[in-house]
């Protein structure tokens, strides 16, 4: 294996021009680098300079072995970047905004694989409605931030200073009790059968109350509102109860509840995304994202 000194010590003759300015940069005595390019050159078999009356010129394999020498330094430098940044993770925090069934569903998965990886790494979120979780991010009081937008009411989430990459479309679902009539209509499901059909309703998660309001004026069905809930979870607890249905996304139905989820023919979907700040190449949001990615990329709303 070649000695990363002396490969040093060759470079910078390549650079310097001569043995004594090789020297003097390295802070060297030019006896002790022309003593250590020698032993380089027994340790390759390979003529490495070409010694003459007006100095020392590398020969063509020590052109060769610079030009590898200087990635192989490049690349050992990135490598000690990388493992000092790691070392960091034992005392960083990594602070997310984020959404209620993003919460409930999408977190999990990401930060347990992120957390069995970065035992170290402290971890805050706080769930919040899209436009604070942006400005949050934009103020540097949150790192990473999961929020989603209704492509019928576009335009939250491009923001300058901020990158938003989609990660997961997430299907509206009518969701209902197995004993409910409802869990008997053929898939996919018109929307136009939920006119007259007591609804549980919701107001959460920034635009799906509107999207859907706006839906069912457009299509002139009128469900009857038999309630309505801050939270998804209680409007699905309600849902397996028989009494009413509801409509939720794919992320927002929970586990732990007796329910018949299905599809409708209008293909309603919200987006979701990672957004970041510009810039920020700190460990723990490049980790975040590349669990997010691993985690999401395969999950498109399936039930």
């Amino acid at each position: 294996m070649l000695d990363l000194p002396r490969l040093r010590m060759l470079m910078a003759l390549r650079d310097e021009g001569s043995i004594s300015a090789a020297a003097r940069s390295l802070r060297y005595t030019a006896a002790a680098v022309s003593q250590q390019i020698s032993k380089l050159e027994r340790e390759t078999g390979m003529d490495l300079v070409s010694r003459h009356s007006r100095g020392v010129t590398l020969t063509p394999s020590g052109d060769v072995l610079v030009e590898a020498g200087r990635d192989v330094v490049l690349r050992l430098a990135q490598a000690e970047n990388s493992a000092r940044r790691l070392a960091g993770m034992e005392t960083a925090r990594l602070r997310i905004a984020t959404f209620q069934s993003a919460s409930a569903s999408l977190l999990p998965k990401i930060l347990a694989p992120l957390r069995e990886r970065f035992p170290g790494l402290g971890l805050e979120f706080v769930q919040v409605p899209r436009d604070e979780a942006l400005q949050l991010l934009r103020r540097h009081e949150a790192d990473v931030a999961l929020v989603h937008e209704h492509p019928e009411i576009p335009g939250g989430i491009e923001q300058p200073g901020l990158i938003a990459e989609f990660l997961h479309a997430d299907l509206l679902r009518l969701v209902t009790a197995p004993n409910h009539a409802a869990a008997l209509w053929t898939e996919p499901v018109d929307l136009t059968r939920l006119d007259g059909q007591a609804l549980i309703v919701g107001r959460v998660e920034d635009d799906d109350r509107q999207v859907l309001d706006g839906l069912f004026a457009n299509m002139g069905v009128a469900p009857v509102h038999v309630a309505e809930v801050g939270e998804y979870f209680i409007a699905a607890a309600m849902a397996s109860s028989g009494i009413a249905i509801t409509l939720m996304p794919v992320m927002a139905v929970p586990a732990g509840y007796s329910l018949v989820t299905k599809r409708l023919e209008q293909d309603l979907e919200r987006r979701v995304f990672l957004a970041t700040r510009e810039g920020d190449d700190s460990v723990a949001v490049a980790a975040f994202r590349e669990m997010a990615f691993q985690v999401m990329r395969p999950t498109q709303s399936k039930l």
